[in-house]
């Protein structure tokens, strides 16, 4: 149940996969976190209040379909299908949304690493295609390799690791790299870093000792992403200031 609450906070850093993107990113981006952190909360808030007003304790407990068992107690056995229907449609937008921004992330790598430079490559419309059928094919290898439950848990592993890395890397940056540009401020930095890596460690500990089998296999998949960077690494060649490479 933990983990399903975790995922259902997804989406407020939506900005960063596509800041390349984005106009006038240090303002844009930072603001579209601050937006989409409130409105995450406050969905999750009023959705769960609705939810505990309207259904029985004991009906909810320990179940993971807490929206439609809900949505039944409200609208009843018909509304309840028609509102099931909805969180479905609701799912299948997420991940439409995932797909398309981690296509972009694909893209920056096939950008940034020559051996992946096939993940850049565009069609008519702009859209990395490669790097959207890649994403789409992951997702769909997801979707049939277990249970919701199961694939949830399987992807939240692998989301603390990674969005710790993430973090780590960035203070590794600024403590080598001190005179590097700074584009986007950080509040009553090292605190704001620091708080975020403490919590993800404990969320990882207890995703550990309660869901080991998805947390290994997360942890194998993040082995075997780092198994092939460490073999495509080589970056592509800068041009230098006469044009040549």
């Amino acid at each position: 149940i933990r983990d399903s609450v975790m995922f259902a906070y997804l989406g407020w850093n939506g900005a960063a996969y596509v800041a390349s993107d984005v106009k006038n990113p240090q303002r844009n981006v930072p603001l579209a976190f601050g937006i989409g952190i409130i409105s995450v909360m406050l969905l999750y808030i009023v959705l769960n209040a609705a939810f505990l007003r309207s259904t029985p304790w004991d009906q909810m407990s320990g179940e993971l379909e807490a929206a439609l068992i809900s949505a039944k107690a409200i609208f009843g056995e018909s509304g309840g299908r028609f509102m099931g229907g909805l969180i479905a449609f609701g799912i299948i937008s997420t991940v439409a949304g995932f797909t398309w921004a981690g296509s972009r992330v694909n893209q920056r790598m096939g950008q940034d690493f020559k051996n992946l430079g096939f993940l850049d490559q565009q069609n008519r419309w702009g859209a990395p295609a490669f790097a959207l059928i890649l994403q789409t094919t992951l997702s769909l290898i997801m979707l049939f390799s277990g249970t919701f439950d199961q694939v949830i848990n399987y992807l939240m592993s692998q989301l603390i690791v990674c969005s710790m890395l993430a973090v780590l890397a960035v203070m590794i940056l600024r403590w080598n790299r001190p005179q590097a540009e700074r584009p986007f401020r950080v509040p009553l930095y090292p605190l704001p870093p620091l708080l975020f890596l403490a919590v993800s460690l404990w969320m990882l500990l207890f995703q550990v000792l309660e869901r080991p089998k998805e947390t290994a296999w997360g942890l194998l998949t993040l082995v075997i992403g780092a198994g092939i960077y460490a073999s495509i690494r080589s970056p592509k060649a800068e041009p230098s200031s006469d044009g040549s490479l």
